[in-house]
C-alpha cells in the first residue's frame, strides 16, 4: 500500500485552472466609427476585468470586462462630451458597460471562438467573435476586433444625431493583458 501512495504522489497533475487579472496598462480597447463618411478614432482609458482560465480546459473559463463608459476618449474634448450624453452612452445613468463569456471553444492552439453578452445601457446582445489568445509565462493576452451595431444598444438615436451622419456600426479592436492574480511581474 505505501508503494501505491508514492506512485500516486509522483504521478503529474492536471494543469490547474488559474485567477487572471486585466493589466490595463498592457491593455488596450480602441475602436473606429465613420462621421459624415470620415473614419474616426477613439478609446476607453478605463476598463477592468477577471478571468478564471485553464489552457487545458478553455471551455471552462469564465470572463468578466467591465469598462467605464465616463472613460470614453474621442478625437476631441466636445465630442466626448457627446460620446458620454443620453443619446449615446448616458454615463450618468449606466457608469458601467459589462462583457461576459458565456462559452470559449478552441480552433487552434492560438485561435479560440467566444460567445457571450455586452451590457450597454439598459441593452444586453449576444456577441460570437474570434478571439487570438497567447500564453507567456504568467501573462495571457486576448486579441480581437468585432463589429457592434449602435442601434443594438440604443446609440445615437436623438435629433442631434440627424445632423451629423454617424455609421451605423462601430468597429471595437481589443488587446487585453492578463496577469495571474497575485503575481506582479513583467510580461
Amino acid at each position: 500500500m505505501r508503494v501505491l501512495t508514492i506512485l500516486i504522489a509522483l504521478l503529474p497533475l492536471p494543469a490547474q485552472a488559474l485567477d487572471w487579472v486585466l493589466a490595463e496598462s498592457g491593455s488596450s480597447l480602441t475602436f473606429t466609427y465613420t462621421e459624415n463618411e470620415e473614419v474616426m478614432e477613439g478609446r476607453f482609458a478605463t476598463f477592468t476585468g477577471t478571468a478564471f482560465y485553464d489552457p487545458e480546459l478553455p471551455e471552462g473559463a469564465e470572463v468578466a470586462v467591465r469598462v467605464l463608459t465616463d472613460g470614453v476618449q474621442m478625437s476631441d474634448p466636445v465630442r466626448t462630451l457627446f460620446a458620454k450624453s443620453p443619446a449615446w452612452f448616458n454615463s450618468s445613468d449606466y457608469p458601467e458597460a459589462v462583457f461576459n463569456l458565456t462559452e470559449l471553444r478552441q480552433i487552434t492552439e492560438t485561435d479560440l471562438q467566444a460567445t457571450g453578452t455586452l451590457q450597454v445601457k439598459d441593452r444586453s446582445v449576444g456577441l460570437d467573435m474570434p478571439v487570438k489568445l497567447i500564453a507567456n509565462g504568467g501573462c495571457l493576452r486576448a486579441q480581437g476586433t468585432l463589429e457592434l451595431v449602435l442601434a443594438d444598444y440604443d446609440i445615437g438615436d436623438d435629433a442631434f444625431s440627424r445632423f451629423i451622419r454617424v455609421g451605423e456600426t462601430v468597429q471595437l479592436t481589443f488587446d487585453l493583458l492578463g496577469q495571474r492574480r497575485g503575481r506582479n511581474g513583467q510580461c
